[in-house]
């Protein structure tokens, strides 16, 4: 039973991680695009 939880939460945690290494990426990308006119986090 833990095994499955701890899998599940591995998973998670690991979709999290990709989602917002994208994220990342695609924000730096817009923020070299325009440079000026983004938000900057």
């Amino acid at each position: 039973m833990f095994t499955v939880w701890a899998c599940k939460q591995i998973m998670m945690s690991y979709k999290i991680n990709t989602s917002w290494r994208f994220l990342r990426k695609h924000l730096l990308s817009k923020r070299r695009l325009y440079s000026e006119h983004t938000i900057t986090f």
